[in-house]
This record gives structure tokens, sequence and C-alpha cells, in this order.
């Protein structure tokens, strides 16, 4: 009687100790699962500080990572690509500022949230909001003033 009381035991014994690790090694899954989920919203999650509203469907979304997105709520997608900062909507038009990951500014319409003037193409080094229909920016190669209208098209200046 004593001999198959010892090999009960040894069996509940030899499956608890089977079932212990198994958990804990799910707990260590889970824990490292966890941990990760936090690095990435740390990282790369959204930082909702940031966020600008640009117009009735156009939203600036901010992310931990330093950079920002332009959100249009009408067609629920992003339309444009991941950029550094986008200035706020200007009080005398539509189209604003933004400066894209390598530094350089372009502009963007506040209503559509479409890019009109593109950075990579005309590499401001500088650039100021459109005040009736013209702005003021600097190339990236040049440090003089110059005058723009919205086709990125450069003006006289008359004095």
């Amino acid at each position: 009687m004593e001999t198959i009381m010892n090999a009960k035991l040894k069996s509940i014994l030899n499956a608890s100790w089977k079932v212990g690790l198994g958990l804990f090694g799910l707990f260590a899954i889970g824990l490292a699962i966890l941990l990760a989920s936090v690095w990435y919203e740390k990282s790369y999650g959204r930082a909702y500080w940031k966020d600008k509203t640009l117009s009735k469907s156009i939203e600036v979304l901010g992310f931990n990572n330093n950079c920002v997105r332009v959100w249009d709520w009408q067609s629920c997608k992003y339309v444009t690509p991941k950029l550094r900062w986008v200035s706020g909507t200007p009080l005398r038009d539509s189209i604003t500022v933004y400066c894209n990951r390598d530094g350089q500014r372009g502009y963007l319409n506040c209503n559509t949230g479409k890019i009109v003037v593109p950075a990579e193409t005309v590499a401001f080094h500088h650039a100021w909001q459109f005040s009736e229909g013209r702005a003021f920016v600097v190339l990236a190669d040049d440090d003089n003033l110059s005058v723009i209208d919205y086709s990125s098209e450069f003006c006289k200046l008359l004095y």
C-alpha cells in the first residue's frame, strides 16, 4: 500500500513540476511581449500633445519618434510621408509650411493635406507663410531672401 502511495505521489510531483515549468515559461513569454509592446509604444507610438488641427477634416498627428504625419479624416488615411513638423494654419491663406525629415521646407494645403510645393524639389532652407499669394523663402544654396508665388515661381520685388 505504501509503495502505491509513493508511486502516486511521485507521479503527481512529476506532473506538478512540469506544469509549473510550463506556466513559468508562459509567464516569461508574456512578460517579454508586454515589455516589447511598452518599448515600441514609448519609441514609436502616438504623442497626442503634438497634434494640430489644420482644417475641418485635416489633422497633423504627432509621434514619439519626433515626426508628424498629416491625416485626412474624410478618406481615413495619411496624405503625407513622415515629416519633422508642420506649421499651424495661417491667418490669411490655406497654404502652410512643413519641414521634411532632411530639414528642407515645402508647402502643403491645409484644406486637403496634400503637398503643393514639395520640399525635395525646391529645397528651401527657410520658408514663411503665404500672404496675399506670395511667401518669403531662402534657398538652400543661397542666403538671399526670395519671394515665390503658389507655383513656386520667383517673383520680382517692386521697390
